[in-house]
């Protein structure tokens, strides 16, 4: 038997490299199984991580991870502030596609909270050149709160690892 990475001549007479065995597939019986949390923890981790960024991932016992989603949003969060973005707020205009980037925005969690309360970053710089892209960015630091809850969600859950 040749080694599997041997050249060897395909039917074209071109010279070829045979691909590596495949591996054996998993059945349903050897899946990995992760522990299943109980409910309060998986809501305690998602409410954890909404309010302060990875948070709710040091609950879970990974706190690497929780480390390192903390340090993007919040970098994130800091750029978009850097570059005179400006968070949006639920208000009562009848521009209504603001309030879908205020929900972007509320995923930040506490830091949010905070501007929303001392009304800080919530008023349009729109003379600044970059103040688009720091609105794009406090909205993508939200989004990816979002994700990084569900993340520690399904983590408890056992879904994933």
């Amino acid at each position: 038997m040749e080694h599997p990475l041997h050249p060897v001549e395909d039917s074209n007479g071109q010279i070829a490299i045979d691909p590596p065995l495949s591996p054996v597939r998993n059945t349903e019986s050897n899946k990995p199984v992760y522990p299943i949390l109980p409910v309060g923890v998986r809501i305690a981790a998602a409410i954890l991580t909404l309010i302060i960024p990875g948070s709710g991932h040091f609950l879970l016992k990974r706190p690497v991870r929780g480390i390192v989603y903390f340090l993007c949003v919040s970098s994130m969060f800091l750029f978009g502030i850097i570059l005179q973005g400006h968070l949006f707020t639920f208000s009562n205009s009848g521009d209504w596609l603001s309030r879908f980037f205020a929900i972007f925005d509320a995923g930040l969690g506490l830091p949010y909270l905070i501007c929303y309360l001392t009304g800080a970053f919530t008023q349009a710089q729109s003379i600044a050149p970059s103040f688009e892209y720091g609105n794009t960015f406090l909205m993508v630091a939200g989004l990816l709160n979002y994700l990084i809850m569900l993340d520690g969600f399904d983590i408890a859950a056992g879904r994933k690892a």
